[in-house]
């Protein structure tokens, strides 16, 4: 087998690795679909409420929406293959670890670090797309990825209700741990993108910091606004105040 591989040119190990990065950004996409149609199992495991309970898919995102400014300057900082690695590693613990939760808090902490971690996987998929294709079979890659995220779209409630009936709430987390284990694995071993730069220095924190504030502050409004009656709730408020800010 490694011999195989070895006849492979730098080319084909970059498209393998790519591929490999595409179906990350499948299980990430998965990832955020299927909690929705376990929302009944999980609440009922973990003893929440309504209103506790929709914050385990509304702080993913808000953690997701953070990383997407930041996975720009991560790639080439770390460069695209160190830094797809850590997403896969980061999103593969994350996952265990929410199916292990003992509590909404301890599920709402970890599914913060599978946000993030997940948020990088596809900005860093898109830029190696860029990077690795001609601009005339770019449109039909992207063609192809579209249809894979809009696959895990289509089947991500469909199996998170199958695997909640069948197995239980707690695989529509752990299942995706393998999968992302080893596309990370495989992107290491494979890829060779681009170099990484020293740009430590050059990093604004306060302007990462205040547009983190502002992008969470939003996202927590549009998705909590209409459980909470919007302008009724003091958490709303601040949060609008935070965004004004």
């Amino acid at each position: 087998m490694n011999n195989i591989f070895l006849n492979f040119s730098t080319l084909q190990k970059n498209k393998i690795a790519f591929w490999a990065m595409t179906i990350g950004m499948f299980f990430n996409l998965i990832s955020v679909q299927n909690v929705g149609a376990a929302y009944r199992h999980i609440q009922g495991g973990l003893g929440a409420g309504p209103d506790e309970i929709s914050w385990v898919l509304t702080s993913f995102l808000i953690a997701e929406v953070i990383m997407l400014p930041l996975s720009g300057w991560l790639t080439r900082t770390m460069s695209t293959r160190m830094f797809f690695f850590m997403c896969s590693m980061g999103f593969t613990t994350a996952s265990i670890l929410c199916g292990f939760a003992w509590s909404v808090d301890s599920m709402i902490f970890f599914r913060i670090i599978q946000g993030f971690f997940g948020g990088g996987m596809m900005p860093a998929m898109f830029s190696t797309m860029f990077t690795l294709y001609p601009q005339n079979k770019q449109q039909i890659i992207a063609i192809l990825v579209g249809v894979i995220a809009t696959l895990a779209a289509a089947l991500g409630p469909h199996m998170g209700g199958w695997i909640s009936e069948e197995f239980g709430w707690r695989f529509i987390f752990i299942i995706n741990a393998p999968f992302s284990f080893i596309l990370g694995v495989i992107v290491l071993r494979f890829s060779n993108f681009t170099e990484k730069e020293y740009l430590w220095n050059k990093i604004d924190f306060i302007g990462i910091g205040l547009l983190a504030c502002f992008l969470g502050s939003a996202l927590a409004i549009l998705e909590e606004g209409r459980r909470a009656d919007w302008f009724e709730s003091n958490l709303i408020c601040i949060l609008s105040i935070i965004c004004l800010l």
